[in-house]
Parts: C-alpha cells; structure tokens; sequence
C-alpha cells in the first residue's frame, strides 16, 4: 500500500516483512500520523486487525491531506488498568479514561483486537471483535466531521515508547446501506 507519513523525530512507520506494518515512536514532541489514500469516493467498510496497541495509539480517518478528521484511539481504563477503545480528540492532551460498566457498556479489547468502522450518512459508526467474526458496536455513533479520503494509524506525542502494528486493513465497498 501507499503509506503517507508525517512522523515528527523520535517516530516512523516501519514496513514488516510479513506485510505488517508498524508505526512507533518514543520521546517525540508532536503526533505521529501514517495513512493511505482511498481510491475512490464511496461508501465503504473498514476492516483492521491490530496487534497490542499500547495507550495514545489509534486509527483515524483523514482528509486529502491526510490530516485527521476523526479518531478512535486506544487507552488504559482507569478503574480496571484494561484496554479500551474509545474516540479521540487529537486536538487535545490525552484524557485519562474511566469507564464505569454500571451506567455503559465497556469496549474492553483484545490483545489482537479487530475494529470495523463504517462512515456513513453524516455519522461514523464502530464494532470490536476479539475473533474478526463476531461484532459488537463499541460505542455510540459520532458525527462525521468533514470529508474522509484517508485511513491511517496515529501515535501520540510524549516520552514512553508507543506502537500501534496493523496486521490486517481491508476496505470494502458497501453497494447498499442497512
């Protein structure tokens, strides 16, 4: 694939010799972002399987530019010490995540987590799966902020070493919407 990157000192996206690829990074100043082009507009699914995501990784959809639209990273929930996924405002420092399970669902994941996205009809939608599977919607839908024509991996600034390893990407176009 076509990778973009825009990864500050400290970061890069390393290409595995399995086909995985791998973004890393560790004391940088700024985000680090890598993305590949859509081919063409349309309605589309987004099939990822991760390996470990360590906390202020993600994955997002972005503009022309590359440049982030909307995110949905990863991160330590505060009451359990567990992975979650969650969406993510890149514009702003980490927030520390607390989940409380009594009043919400929980998007606990998986060491190899898989993630389906689905932007469509002004909203981006998100499943888990622990298998590639079975799925279940992570979380409420959010609106969609612009016009994607990027999906990409991120890491976040700061001293602690950082990875997000793509394993699988499959994007399929949809012919119809239910």
């Amino acid at each position: 694939l076509p990778w973009k990157t825009d990864c500050p000192a400290g970061a890069a996206l390393k290409r595995l010799a399995d086909g995985r690829v791998e973004l890393v990074s560790k004391e940088t100043e700024a985000t680090a972002f890598a993305s590949v082009p859509m081919i063409r507009s349309g309605l589309y699914e987004i099939i990822l399987q991760l390996e470990e995501p360590s906390p202020g990784t993600g994955i997002y959809l972005g503009d022309d530019r590359g440049q982030p639209l909307q995110a949905v990273g990863f991160f330590r929930d505060g009451l359990t010490g567990l992975p979650v996924v969650r969406y993510d405002r890149l514009d702003s420092p980490m927030a520390a995540t607390s989940i409380n399970p009594d009043t919400e669902p929980v998007p606990y994941i998986a060491r190899r987590p898989w993630l389906r996205l689905v932007p469509s009809c002004g909203s981006l939608k998100v499943w888990i799966s622990g298998d590639g599977v079975h799925w279940g919607q992570a979380f409420s839908a959010e609106p969609m902020v612009g016009r994607w024509s990027h999906v990409g991996l991120y890491s976040r600034p700061g001293e602690q070493a950082r990875n997000v390893r793509l394993r699988l990407l499959q994007i399929r176009q949809l012919d119809a919407h239910t």
